[in-house]
């Protein structure tokens, strides 16, 4: 028999407590207050001659006792919150010391009234209410740069780890996601008590970091098309944003470790000596403060921060180190935006000294709160955000239960799913604006276990009073099992954590936050109101949800007394992970063409992105969007200073294709196969090179010449003997040509005039070295018989070469500008593989002209069944996918599907091998094999096959956007590609397209092609979804 799977539940048992004498600790508690109060008042009474009657003393007592419990019971905060005033500050513009040895935050405590007569009212300083000292700078060799917080609370140091994280990938299997709850379960095992960790995740409808980044590229573009398709580029993302389609997202970590002996790890005695210690220091205006900062600062180092890398890693969990300028502007746009300004304090912590450094006299504090919020009890208002922020708490745990093997996915979804969304959910429904603030705490578990003994026990024991009364009582018979399943978790090895869970919604207006906060709690994890807005202390929660503070989030504080109440939750690993929102749409890269997931969250991929290679594979079906994929990169590439794209395109029959008009608007060059010339013998200008250059690049050249004339001449069937005979023949005979001082005269006035002038055209070229090969060119002792046999094959071979228009393409001097930094190759017109070897010999001779020009290339091969059935063609592109990064070349190979490239295993193996990202469109069921044999996984891959993957691109408004799974280390990510409206007009390709942009060419009556394009892209524009946003953009 095997064994039942025990499924993974909640449990609230967990966060009862004891009851005293069969009445619950708070209102026992309460009650033994008021009867000593009572006994003291009466007392009182007494020393003057006078006496109450005890029995009416003791009905108050009991009144008060009982409606205490009745009206409070063991949620206080529900009622007490009326008792909890608003907040009212001001900032105080507190100035900073200049040294730390003068101390570090200082409280500045005093209230001041403001207003007129009739209604003045007493404010408070800001400052007050955050405890942030200072940024440190940890520069420790060998270790990173990293930075943290300072906090500092009266007596009381903490240092804050934030780390910045990538989360889960929202597109793990069931498989990964067990594997990763376990290691997760497992890690949080080694959570410090007193360490308390914060997971905060957050998406807004912000689409600035983007703007500011294709600003960026704009400003160091140096093509003015380029720029113009930029500017269209930024008008898509802002209607975007607009439509609520864009949503960046962000995952980050905080550990708050309490700094010496004053922290609550330490023993009393040890507290009490410190204490005296810094009493003595500051007396002594703090001569030893600096010395003794510095210790507990690399102490926490060592301990602390060490301890947290390796329990992320147990956890198998990404988390980096903030840097401390990152973690300032974290901090900072939590209460303000635009341009974050410099840190206002840094401490900078090696491993020899401590050095306080301050830009400007305001304290960190003032400058982070310069535009003071206003706190209400359910709403804050920030004005330097210009929003309203309300929240929700979680007060009982989602009725759910999760399959420990199979569930785990289900688990980690729902923890994450307010911000990401159902992703069952045909329509995204994903909440923008939000923001999940989770904090864990580890507890001694021996004293769980204690305290959950004594709950079963107590229950146990009212079961056991009912029995004897006779009576069957169904909600104690409930509460003891509950009990009892509680204990036996812990006793099986359960492990318990301590969970605050609050949930931030941001909005312009209070209307729109009151229906966005209900839209949150009424999400399938929150039914039943688990999840209730707070309505009386979201001001001293919003607090606690900061880094800034010392608090800990819904644990409360005695110094309080309306706001003591501890509202955390008891929860096991097991459970509590479907309390943590760690699921993320994953980032490809931090840079590059740009795709946003179904959640709202944007995508980077970067072609130039991974090392040693990033060449790339892009594959899809007919109409799936592989073209607007290849345009993209295209323009992001050519928008760098010193780069090239080389494109071979199949094209149609008669050289017409993709990007044609692309090629025309950007002033690229079109290589025709059946009409243009490019000159094979076209070495690079050395007149734009440096001096170290030349040799290499002249080196360069000759083994490019020699390598494509022995392509040219000989065949599979010859044997490596004589090939190599060949080369050696084509090596002399090259360098003699090169070396003659005609030829070079040519090269040199042909560069110094220029392109398409007479000296151009009478550049030396495979025609004129046909005329100058001969035995009399070898050295004397290399003339023989078999030489002289081998040159008259070599120059039959080209010379009947140059009789078919293949040929004469590569003979002539060229017709078209290699210099230009997108250059088109059409091979549509290609039949065969000896009219294929010398279009690619043009394609390869180009790049090379501009490998010393030219930082990196992107070189895109099409796969085209007409074009990789031929092997010198699959050859070349294999060569590029191999060898060439190396000399500044990523290649793509673009298809439909898999298939015919596996069928040819070799050039197949050279490709895979060197592939650092896939792009996979819509494809048919038949492709999932083929994907599947690479190394995919099929589980996903399946769902490229859906009929619903791409958005209808047939009936207005269209969404005028593709879907793409992407593959990057391993890693899987779906996200839509939404090309800019002049883009996609002038890269669309289907024959009714292709006649609707020639149309509103001529319509636009427009002769300047900014204008055309202009029009075209409007045109779009409107029979798209943006419109209904567009006059807002």
């Amino acid at each position: 028999m095997t064994e039942e799977v025990k499924s993974i539940q909640y449990t609230p048992a967990l966060d009862e407590r004891p009851h005293i004498l069969m009445i619950p600790r708070e209102v026992f508690v309460f009650g033994v207050v008021v009867l000593v109060l009572i006994v003291l008042l009466q007392s009182i009474i007494a020393t003057l001659h006078l006496s109450l009657p005890w029995i009416p003393v003791l009905g108050l007592w009991l009144g008060l006792t009982v409606s205490y419990w009745m009206l409070l019971g063991s949620q206080p905060w529900k009622v007490m919150g009326a008792l909890h005033p608003d907040k009212l500050r001001v900032n105080a513009n507190l100035k900073t010391e200049k040294d730390i040895g003068s101390g570090l935050k200082k409280r500045i405590g005093k209230t001041k009234t403001i207003g007129p007569k009739t209604a003045q009212r007493k404010v408070s300083p800001a400052e007050d209410d955050i405890d942030i000292a200072a940024v440190i700078d940890f520069q420790l060799d060998p270790d990173p740069r990293c930075g943290a917080l300072l906090l500092q609370r009266e007596g009381k140091l903490q240092a804050v780890w934030m780390k910045d994280s990538d989360g889960i990938p929202s597109t793990s299997t069931r498989e990964q996601a067990r594997v990763t709850a376990e290691k997760i379960q497992e890690g949080f095992r080694d959570l410090r008590i007193g360490d308390p960790l914060t997971m905060h995740m957050g998406a807004f409808a912000n689409c600035e970091d983007r703007i500011r980044e294709i600003n960026r590229q704009g400003e160091q573009c140096p093509s003015e098309p380029i720029s113009f398709l930029l500017y269209w580029i930024r008008r898509r993302v802002r209607a975007l944003q607009k439509r609520g389609k864009y949503q960046p997202k962000f995952l980050h970590f905080y550990i708050h470790h309490d700094l010496g002996a004053m922290g609550r790890h330490q023993d009393p005695f040890t507290s009490t000596v410190q204490s005296i210690v810094d009493w003595w220091d500051e007396r002594r205006k703090g001569q030893q403060l600096d010395q003794r900062l510095h210790e507990l600062l690399i102490s926490a180092y060592d301990e602390s921060f060490i301890h947290y890398r390796n329990f992320f890693n147990k956890c198998g969990l990404s988390a980096r180190p903030m840097t401390p300028e990152q973690v300032w502007a974290a901090v900072y746009r939590r209460f303000n935006s635009g341009e974050v300004p410099p840190i206002p304090q840094v401490i900078v912590v090696t491993r020899e000294s401590i050095t306080a450094h301050r830009n400007g006299r305001r304290a960190i504090s003032s400058v982070l709160l310069q535009n003071t919020p206003d706190y209400g009890k359910s709403v804050v208002w920030l004005p330097g955000r210009q929003m309203y922020a309300g929240g929700l708490v979680l007060n009982q745990r989602p009725n759910r239960e999760y399959h420990p093997h199979t569930g785990r996915l289900d688990q980690l979804l729902d923890a994450s799913s307010p911000i990401l969304g159902d992703r069952h959910s045909v329509k995204p429904d994903a909440l923008s604006n939000l923001e999940i603030i989770a904090t864990f705490e580890a507890e001694p578990q021996k004293a769980v276990l204690k305290t959950s003994q004594r709950n079963t026990g107590q229950s146990n024991q009212s079961l056991v009073m009912t029995e004897n009364r006779k009576r069957l009582d169904g909600g104690a018979i409930y509460n003891t099992r509950k009990s009892l399943e509680a204990e036996m978790k812990l006793r099986e090895g359960g492990h318990t954590l301590k969970v605050g869970w609050m949930a931030i919604v941001y909005r312009k207006d209070k209307r729109s936050l009151d229906r966005a906060i209900q839209r949150l709690s009424s999400i399938p994890i929150f039914a039943g109101e688990k999840a209730k807005r707070e309505t009386g202390y979201f001001d001293s929660l919003f607090l606690e949800a900061q880094p800034v503070t010392t608090s800990v989030l819904l644990k409360g504080s005695l110094a309080k007394l309306t706001e003591k109440f501890n509202r955390q939750m008891r929860e096991t690993t097991a459970a509590a992970i479907g309390m943590m929102p760690l699921v993320m749409d994953g980032r490809p890269d931090q840079r590059g063409i740009e795709f946003i997931s179904k959640a709202g969250s944007p995508l980077k991929v970067d072609p130039f992105g991974r090392k040693p290679h990033n060449h790339m594979i892009l594959m899809g079906t007919t109409r799936t969007g592989k073209s607007f994929i290849v345009q993209a990169i295209s323009t992001y590439v050519l928008s760098q200073p010193d780069t090239q794209v080389v494109i071979i395109d199949a094209g149609r029959e008669d050289n017409t294709g993709s990007f044609d008009a692309y090629t025309q608007f950007v002033d690229a060059s079109h290589f025709d196969a059946g009409s243009d010339f490019f000159n094979i013998f076209q070495k690079p200008d050395p007149r734009i090179m440096r001096p170290e250059q030349r040799d290499i690049a002249e080196g360069l050249f000759k083994k490019f010449l020699v390598g494509a004339l022995k392509n040219l001449t000989t065949t599979r069937d010859d044997t490596a003997t004589l090939i190599k005979f060949y080369t050696d023949i084509l090596t002399n005979l090259v360098t003699a040509y090169l070396s003659e001082p005609p030829v070079q005269t040519a090269y040199a006035n042909a560069y110094a005039e220029g392109y398409g002038t007479q000296a151009w055209r009478q550049m030396p070229c495979l025609r004129k070295f046909v005329d100058y090969i001969a035995l009399a060119r070898l050295p004397a002792e290399l003339q023989s018989d078999e030489a002289e046999q081998a040159i008259l094959r070599i120059k039959m071979s080209l010379v009947a070469l140059m009789q078919r228009q293949s040929g004469k393409a590569i003979s002539e001097p060229s017709s078209f500008q290699v210099d230009k930094p997108l250059v088109v190759y059409g091979l549509g017109s290609v039949q065969d593989d000896a009219d294929m070897v010398p279009a690619l010999l043009a394609a390869q001779a180009s790049m090379l002209n501009q490998t010393f020009t030219r930082k990196r290339t992107w070189v895109v091969a099409e796969e085209s069944t007409n074009l990789w059935r031929f092997e010198s063609y699959r050859g070349i592109v294999a060569e590029w996918f191999t060898g060439k990064a190396k000399s500044g070349v990523w290649a793509c190979w673009v298809g439909q599907s898999l298939n015919i490239l596996l069928q040819h295993k070799d050039e197949a193996s050279s490709i895979l091998d060197n592939v650092g990202t896939y792009l996979v469109g819509a494809i048919k069921d038949t492709a999932v094999k083929d994907l599947t044999e690479i190394g995919f996984n099929p589980e996903i891959a399946r769902y490229c096959t859906d009929s619903d993957f791409n958005p209808d691109r047939d009936n207005p408004p269209l969404e005028f956007a593709s879907q793409w799974l992407i593959r990057t280390g391993g890693r899987y990510h779906f996200g839509y590609h939404y090309p800019d409206f002049a883009s996609f007009g002038l890269t669309m390709n289907n024959l009714d397209e292709v006649e609707l942009r020639d149309r509103i060419f001529a319509e636009s009556n427009a002769t300047d092609k900014y204008e055309q394009a202009s029009a075209l892209a409007l045109y779009l524009q409107q029979q798209s979804e943006d419109q209904k946003v567009i006059d807002h953009v």
